[in-house]
């Protein structure tokens, strides 16, 4: 009797430690953002970066430590059900670089655009584009960081020298 009385106080006092562990982690998760899905998920900042031969470099690594979105595509199309809010195209393809430019200002016209142009001769296709920023077979990667850690985005100004503009100002 004594031996199943114990039995019965030592599995309650277990169960009672289990459910507190998983409610401690349920709790954890939950305040870190837990499952987002709608329009909730749509509102983070996200960062489309797109360099089919490129290993994972400091910029993909620092957003990862500061905890912002990306996603690395190695096609020059926008994902399904996506709303960006910067757009990088670093691949060795200028026309690729253009295609996926275009293609997201025109689904989501507000979104920053940053893109490589490998060839000069290409520099006015680019610049009638309306890509917000543009480099010549270099990005320093900085700059796009520090836009991202300080909750902002560029927009140009009338002089085409980049304005910093907060999320409030653009709404």
């Amino acid at each position: 009797m004594i031996a199943m009385i114990a039995l019965l106080l030592i599995t309650t006092i277990g169960i009672s430690l289990l459910g507190y562990l998983m409610m401690v982690r349920l709790d954890n998760f939950i305040e870190s953002g837990g499952f987002v899905e709608g329009p909730e998920a749509m509102l983070e900042p996200i960062v489309l970066i797109y360099d089919p031969h490129r290993d994972q470099g400091t910029l993909e690594k620092s957003l990862m430590e500061h905890h912002i979105r990306f996603q690395c595509i190695t096609e020059p199309h926008v994902p399904e059900n996506m709303i960006p809010v910067v757009v990088a195209a670093f691949s060795d393809s200028d026309m690729d670089n253009l295609l996926l430019c275009n293609e997201a200002r025109h689904l989501h016209p507000d979104l920053f655009t940053v893109a490589v142009c490998n060839d000069a001769l290409y520099t006015h296709l680019f610049k009638e584009s309306g890509i917000k920023q543009v480099f010549y077979q270099h990005f320093p990667e900085k700059i796009l960081l520090e836009c991202l850690l300080n909750h902002h985005s560029f927009t140009h100004s009338s002089d085409n020298q980049a304005v910093y503009k907060t999320r409030e100002e653009r709404l």
